[in-house]
Formats: structure tokens, C-alpha cells, sequence
């Protein structure tokens, strides 16, 4: 079945639709990269960094606790040494280097604990360090999501709007084609646009009988029908009806759209039959038709549209005189 052309607007649509979303889903993938490629480097400098820190505090405890090792050594040997200048008793010289024992063990147990200290800080750093890394990661995807979401709303909007005014266009173009047609006494393309069959029936009826010359020569009607209207004659057929021609005039019965032959190719070929005695006739008056048509439109109107022609309406149309034939 051929695409009409609503559905290949839409179609259209979709394809620029999807090339936007890909276009915009492309941008914001690879700003998201970026950033969160920024981010895991600068995490990972900072991890390393802090992690080198806190390699340096256990050696750096380290020295302190030898340093104290060896003031202790030290201050041990100096009160041997005055114990036994001065001749200090046993008991005397024992309480002494108690004492200097028990500052010793004070001093490393206090350095050991500042120790622990410094390492545990090091670890919360290392800790926070890595939840604020992830935190960040996590918004850095929200705005994006949020953006990348307002983006894609843009986009829509604006092939929406491309779509709804390409249909318009393509709307105002059925409709001037459907009354080019209307003026030549072919009412089909009432069809595209949602009119019912009973309603553009009733359209080609006025159209008619509004206009019984102009459907005659198209071959919309029989001699007969156009005396029925008129209760006349019709130019170019023999009184009373019957075969024969008289006084020049096209005698034959007019070629009818059932034929298989679109309207407007009738009307032609029967202007040209007629020509011979310079037959002239109205063009198409079918604002009747077409005005009372527009109370009776189906609610399911077609979706297409563009500019108006209006060369079919003006009623002039060149026969093989060489002549116009006017309104």
C-alpha cells in the first residue's frame, strides 16, 4: 500500500527524532566521560597522596621511639655512674633507676599512642576521601541526567514543532487540490481530507445542480438530466434528446467519469468535441458545494497541507481554437 503522505510525515519525524535523541545522548555520554575521567584522576592522586602520608607516620614514630631508646640508655648509664661516684647505697640507686625506667615507659607509651592516632586519622582521610570521590561521581550523573533531559525535551519540541507545521502545510495542500478538483466536478479529493461518502455525495449533487452546464460538458450528467434542471436544451445536443446532431453542434452522448477517465480529462475531451462550433462555457462554481461541505466535515480530518493554486478556479481554459473559454 503506497504511504500517504501523513504517514510519511510522520515517519519523517520519527527519523529526525531519533537523530536527535542519538545526537544528544552522544554529547552529554561523552561530557560524563570527561568528567568523571577528571574526577577518578584527581581521586586517585589524592588517594595516593594521602596514602604516602600515612606510609611516612609509622617511620616517623619509629625514629622518635629510638631517639627515646636511646636518651633512656643514656640517662640509665649517667645514674650508674653517679650512684657509684657518690657511693649510693643498693636501695638508693634502685629507686633512682625506677624512676628513670617508669619516665622512659611513660614517654614511649604517650609516642606510641600519637602514633596510633596519626594512622587512624590517615585512614578516615583515605575513607572520606574515597565517599566524597563517589559522592561526586553520583551528582556529576544527576546533572547530567538533568540536562541531558532538558536537551532532549528541546529537541522534541522543536521537531514537534517542524512536524506540526509541515502538516499544516500539507493540510492546506489537500485541501487546495480537493477544491482544483471540486471545479471540474471531481470532489474525490474530499476523501484525503475526511469527508464521508454520503457528505461529498450530497457536495457533487449541489455542485450540479448549481452548475448543470459546467457538469454536462464534464460528462457529470446526461442531456436529460441537464433538461431536468434547466428545462432546456443543452448546448450542442439535438432537441427533445436522441442521436442525431444538428446545426454543428457535438451531437454524440457526452463521455461520463465513469469511464474510468479522471473528471477534468472528461470535461477536456468534451470541450474539444464541442469546439468546432466554438462552444463556450462557465467555468466551475462550486463555493456552494464547498461552503455548505464545510458544516459537514467529518471530525477526523486528513493531516496534509501547502500553497494554494488557483489557476483551475479562474475559469479560463485554452481549447484547440487556440481561444479562452471565461467565467
Amino acid at each position: 500500500m503506497a504511504i500517504t503522505a501523513s504517514q510519511e510525515l510522520q515517519n519523517q519525524f520519527a527519523q529526525r527524532q531519533a537523530q536527535s535523541e542519538s545526537r544528544v545522548n552522544s554529547m552529554f555520554d561523552k561530557q560524563i566521560a570527561a568528567q568523571k575521567q577528571s574526577m577518578e584522576t584527581a581521586y586517585n592522586q589524592n588517594l595516593s597522596d594521602q596514602e604516602a602520608a600515612k606510609g611516612k607516620i609509622a617511620p616517623t614514630y619509629q625514629t622518635s621511639a629510638n631517639d627515646l631508646a636511646v636518651q633512656y640508655e643514656r640517662n640509665r648509664r649517667n645514674l650508674n655512674t653517679q650512684a657509684m661516684a657518690r657511693g649510693l647505697n643498693t636501695g638508693t640507686a634502685s629507686q633512682q633507676q625506677l624512676a628513670v625506667n617508669q619516665g622512659f615507659m611513660k614517654s614511649y607509651g604517650k609516642l606510641r599512642g600519637e602514633e596510633a592516632q596519626a594512622l587512624t586519622e590517615a585512614d578516615r582521610q583515605i575513607t572520606n576521601l574515597k565517599v566524597n570521590y563517589q559522592a561526586q561521581v553520583q551528582q556529576a550523573l544527576a546533572d547530567n541526567d538533568y540536562k541531558r533531559a532538558a536537551a532532549l525535551m528541546d529537541e522534541y519540541n522543536r521537531n514537534q514543532s517542524w512536524f506540526d507545521n509541515q502538516t499544516l502545510r500539507e493540510q492546506q495542500q489537500a485541501e487546495n487540490k480537493a477544491q482544483t478538483l471540486a471545479s471540474f466536478g471531481d470532489f474525490s479529493g474530499y476523501a484525503a481530507l475526511g469527508y464521508d461518502q454520503n457528505t461529498i455525495n450530497n457536495m457533487r449533487e449541489i455542485w450540479i445542480v448549481q452548475n448543470p452546464l459546467d457538469a454536462y460538458n464534464v460528462g457529470a450528467i446526461s442531456a436529460d438530466r441537464y433538461r431536468s434542471i434547466t428545462g432546456q436544451d443543452p448546448p450542442g445536443a439535438p432537441s427533445g434528446g436522441g442521436g442525431g446532431g444538428g446545426g454543428g453542434y457535438y451531437s454524440g452522448t457526452p463521455q461520463t467519469a465513469s469511464s474510468g477517465t479522471s473528471p477534468s480529462a472528461v470535461w477536456a475531451g468534451n470541450v474539444a468535441a464541442r469546439t468546432n462550433v466554438g462552444n463556450q462555457f462557465s467555468s466551475s462554481n462550486f463555493s456552494g458545494a464547498s461552503n455548505w461541505a464545510s458544516n459537514q466535515k467529518n471530525s477526523s480530518g486528513g493531516n496534509v497541507n501547502a500553497t494554494r493554486t488557483s489557476a483551475a478556479s479562474k475559469g479560463t481554459i485554452g481549447v484547440s481554437t487556440g481561444k479562452k473559454i471565461s467565467k
